[in-house]
């Protein structure tokens, strides 16, 4: 049920009753009507008791609700999502996972989609209501007058910080006797406040520093053949100062450009044309690098147009991995992936990798999806063919399948070093004929952040290759509204890099984040020790976002250092 107070007055701080105009009655009303309708979810749970193979009973796209009488301290859930801490009606925290639940308030918790509707809606300060069904931004008198009060409070910190101004001064003043008087009705208010924000974010985008050779990227996938539309995108990449461009090459298994090899067909509607030559003659007459981000073991959807798994796995099926219960999809998501155990499989990706780095100008090469496919759980995971299973009973003197992580300590250990083994052996032969083609080419990927979990989960051992020399820079992706964990991420990464290397973080403000929140993970990205940002993804920066870049973080438009 949605709370609401008496018709035609509302509580205060203090217990102070407030007479209401007609006009702001109406305002009541209409938002006590209308709360629901607007910004709302759906929950799918509260304090979940039943069994989950998801940690904490959080499952895929599921908004939940943790309250005191979960009985835990803390939600219990993994890094696949996001929280928000709700004190006394306002958010006061959003980010991370695992979060303590307050006992003056609740959390809400939620993964993919529900977390894109966390991520638009919620920010600190946001007032928030619940029902057993729902949750939504609450526009009642009672919500609105808490979030301007904590707004107002933030503005005035946020201008604190810059040479006083009379006319900002006595506009604060001016809010918060109409916040303590309800003098103005709520969407004049707001407006008004919103306007004073603006004020303060323009203030600190303009006082922010903007590095010299700082790494500005952005991922991006070509949605067109157009030579006018690719330069129409490209120049407005560079009034939004990126001077790296990691541009997809593959969209599962089929290409942008024309293999040479004929390893892979050409994604069907650029048949005809090389939308990679177009792109990377565009993007160096503005001065912007391009780097091939290539998808190694990933196969594809199966669902999608672009993807063409089948083909691989007809003519090919002992390179699809395949689970613990002899499954070659990934539900329900609908994945495919390549099997990185297998050295047949690492001849033919090495051969047509090389061959674009050798046909094209390009200025790095990007690894994705360098793992084995992501796992949940032991009990889910991969590779388990008969190709892997025939290399590890030879190599290792038993079958994978027939250990666990709990009975067999040891093997588990070995089984867990074999494949990371498997996934370092593909990247050192891959950077060294690469190399040999391109020597000045860098060599990056996109990393999970927690070397020791991305070891043990995804054979992804990215610390063994910068020391090695295989890779110049991991790119550890974040995609988080919590600018804590960017921080935290950032400290993790340099800690595994040796002096004078690049520091580049990924963020995803494909999430919906607001200007300032972007803004907010990169200046505590820097403060960290990061050397640059690469956002993903392009398509999804607004002109609001790429205008506070080009003004405040990213002001600085020169080329790019990986040193």
């Amino acid at each position: 049920m949605i709370p609401n107070g008496s018709e035609g007055e509302s509580h205060c701080e203090g217990g102070i009753t407030m007479r209401l105009t007609a006009v702001q009655s109406i305002l009541l009303t209409l938002g006590l009507t209308l709360s629901a309708a607007g910004q709302a979810h759906r929950l799918d749970a509260i304090d979940p008791t039943e069994e989950s193979e998801f940690p904490g009973g959080r499952g895929r796209d599921q908004l939940i609700l943790y309250t005191p009488e979960y009985g835990q301290l803390n939600t219990g859930t993994n890094e696949l999502g996001s929280e928000a801490v709700v004190i006394d009606g306002l958010v006061a925290n959003f980010g991370g996972n695992d979060s303590e639940i307050p006992s003056d308030g609740f959390i809400l918790s939620g993964n993919g989609s529900a977390l894109r509707w966390m991520v638009r809606n919620l920010a600190p300060g946001t007032p928030v209501a619940h029902d057993e069904n729902s949750v939504w931004i609450d526009h009642s008198i009672t919500g609105q007058l808490a979030s301007a009060r904590w707004r107002l409070a933030d503005a005035e910190r946020r201008l604190a910080e810059f040479p006083e101004s009379a006319e900002e001064s006595a506009e604060i003043e001016s809010l918060r006797a109409a916040i303590a008087q309800i003098t103005d009705p709520m969407p004049a208010m707001t407006q008004r406040l919103a306007s004073l924000e603006a004020v303060a974010f323009d203030r600190e985008l303009a006082a922010l520093p903007s590095p010299a050779e700082e790494v500005h990227a952005v991922w991006h996938r070509l949605d067109t053949a157009s030579p006018e539309a690719i330069a129409a995108e490209v120049e407005a990449m560079a009034q939004a100062h990126v001077n790296a461009l990691f541009t997809e090459v593959n969209f599962g298994s089929s290409v942008v450009y024309p293999d040479p090899t004929g390893l892979f067909p050409q994604v069907e509607r650029f048949q005809g044309s090389d939308p990679l030559e177009i792109l990377i003659e565009e993007c160096h007459a503005r001065g912007i690098e391009v780097h091939a981000w290539v998808h190694n073991f990933f196969l594809g959807y199966i669902h999608s147009e672009y993807s063409v798994p089948q083909r691989f796995g007809d003519e090919h099926p002992e390179w699809v991995s395949v689970n613990r219960r002899g499954e070659s999809v990934l539900m329900p998501w609908g994945y495919m992936y390549l099997n990185p155990a297998h050295l047949g499989l690492h001849d033919a990706l090495i051969e047509a990798h090389t061959a674009m780095m050798e046909a094209y100008d390009l200025d790095g090469y990007h690894y994705d999806h360098i793992r084995f496919c992501l796992s949940l759980s032991w009990e889910s995971g991969w590779d388990y063919s008969d190709h892997t299973r025939g290399r590890v009973r030879e190599e290792l003197g038993f079958d994978p399948m027939e250990i666990s992580p709990d009975e067999n300590g040891e093997e588990w250990a070995q089984w867990i070093d074999w494949r990371q083994a498997q996934v370092t052996r593909y990247v050192e032969r891959q950077s060294e004929a690469i190399r040999r083609v391109r020597p000045d080419a860098l060599i990056s990927a996109a990393v999970f952040p927690d070397l020791e979990a991305a070891i043990e989960n995804k054979g992804q051992n990215w610390g063994a290759w910068v020391e090695s020399g295989h890779l110049n820079a991991p790119m550890p992706m974040i995609y988080t509204p919590s600018v804590d964990e960017v921080r935290g991420a950032v400290q993790e990464l340099v800690s595994h890099m040796p002096g004078g290397s690049p520091a580049v973080i990924g963020l995803g403000p494909y999430l919906g984040f607001s200007p300032r929140l972007l803004v907010d993970q990169i200046v505590a990205a820097r403060e960290a020790g990061a050397t640059g940002e690469c956002l993903f993804v392009w398509h999804r920066l607004d002109p609001a976002d790429q205008s506070a870049l080009a003004s405040g973080p990213w002001r600085w438009s020169g080329s790019p250092s990986w040193e």
